[in-house]
């Protein structure tokens, strides 16, 4: 991957956390403003994102402690979430993107390359072993 001139920490987000271009635009709208909590709807207008793929980038995002749901507003309201030294790297990755986002863009599809490229050798692998399993079964 190349990578040259992404600092570390923003290779390791994209790496680890934002894995899709709705993960990217959602997180980086929503440290933009980060006391505002908003919808699926709003977040999918605002960025042009089809509302299953809002949602799955947030459940994502989520999960990466990112971004946190308050489930008791209706409709489910989302706010940024990262702290610490997460919050850090988000706000390099925002300045990052800013200053030059074909770069950022470009390490997050390599990412996302090699991660297909991990799940298929994992499954060709799994393939071989449940193979062997049934011959000896």
């Amino acid at each position: 991957m190349n990578s040259v001139g992404l600092p570390e920490e923003v290779r390791a987000l994209l790496g680890a956390d934002v894995e899709t271009h709705e993960h990217l635009a959602i997180l980086l709208l929503l440290h933009r403003d980060k006391t505002r909590a908003r919808s699926v709807d709003e977040l999918g207008s605002a960025l042009g994102i089809a509302e299953p793929l809002a949602q799955s980038a947030l459940q994502g995002l989520i999960s990466a402690r990112l971004v946190q749901s308050d489930c008791a507003a209706n409709p489910v309201r989302y706010r940024y979430a990262a702290t610490g030294t997460l919050d850090c790297a988000v706000a390099t990755l925002s300045s990052e993107y800013a200053a030059n986002p074909v770069q950022v863009i470009r390490f997050l599809a390599a990412s996302a390359i090699e991660r297909l490229r991990m799940s298929a050798l994992r499954a060709f692998a799994d393939a071989f072993v449940l193979k062997k399993d049934k011959d000896h079964g």
